[in-house]
């Protein structure tokens, strides 16, 4: 999945279509030359053509510079996950406890650092990240956002609004066999063999993927602060749930 879908901060991509060098921008100047990409991919791909990105990025400005360029940009699919199973798996990732995972996943400023194959992304808050897109949502022919349990107890019901959503024709064969070959329990056992390029250093990158996991592992001064930072925004996302 991660070698068909290209990440938009990775330094590939940018040479590849754009012809920049690693070494042509450096550290966070990159945010500044984000929107002209996006218009760059698009007047090199012109209008027959597709290409399929994936983003860590906020939908915001940053010194005036837009991390995306929304003209350039034909539709945008936006998975969300409950925060509560997503500070477990953030933890995990950047490799700290629950209680610096979640002050850190609560920081506006929130940014990966660049490395070998990525320029630095701008992350943000989650749930400064998560409205930045749900408010994209009276833009019904730009966005769609989609719920990572949905596509767990849905998927094939998710999977096909996805596939009209973005335009493409609808073939169940293909549909099944994309499910297959996303299903967590596969990908996990592919990164088992292989490995996953996107895999923090000496972690896994697919850790359990279970929907309300977290009920194990935050503690409940975490859990209570959590309630009431997202409460709001949660029901808004269509979230129903009981802490413990």
């Amino acid at each position: 999945m991660a070698s068909m879908v290209p990440i938009d901060s990775a330094k590939a991509l940018w040479k590849d279509y754009l012809g920049i060098d690693r070494s042509d921008v450096k550290g966070k100047d990159i945010y500044a030359h984000r929107s002209d990409m996006y218009k760059a991919l698009e007047q090199k791909l012109g209008p027959k053509k597709r290409l399929f990105l994936k983003s860590h990025s906020a939908n915001v400005a940053i010194k005036g510079h837009n991390n995306f360029n929304l003209d350039a940009i034909d539709k945008i699919v936006h998975v969300v996950r409950n925060p509560f199973d997503v500070l477990p798996s953030f933890a995990n990732h950047m490799g700290l406890p629950i209680d610096k995972a979640w002050k850190s996943m609560q920081s506006q400023a929130l940014a990966l650092k660049e490395s070998d194959k990525q320029f630095s992304e701008f992350i943000s808050s989650w749930d400064y990240h998560t409205q930045s897109f749900v408010s994209l949502r009276p833009k019904t022919d730009k966005y769609l956002m989609v719920r990572y349990e949905d596509m767990i107890l849905k998927p094939i019901t998710t999977f096909n609004k996805v596939i009209e959503f973005i335009g493409l024709k609808v073939d169940e064969n293909k549909v099944f066999e994309s499910l297959w070959n996303s299903k967590f329990e596969n990908l996990k056992s592919r990164e088992e063999e292989t490995g996953f390029k996107e895999a923090p250093a000496g972690r896994k990158f697919f850790r359990s993927g279970k929907i309300g996991g977290f009920k194990n592992e935050i503690p409940e001064e975490v859990m209570a602060e959590m309630t009431k930072k997202y409460a709001g925004l949660l029901k808004q996302l269509g979230y129903q749930f009981k802490s413990r």
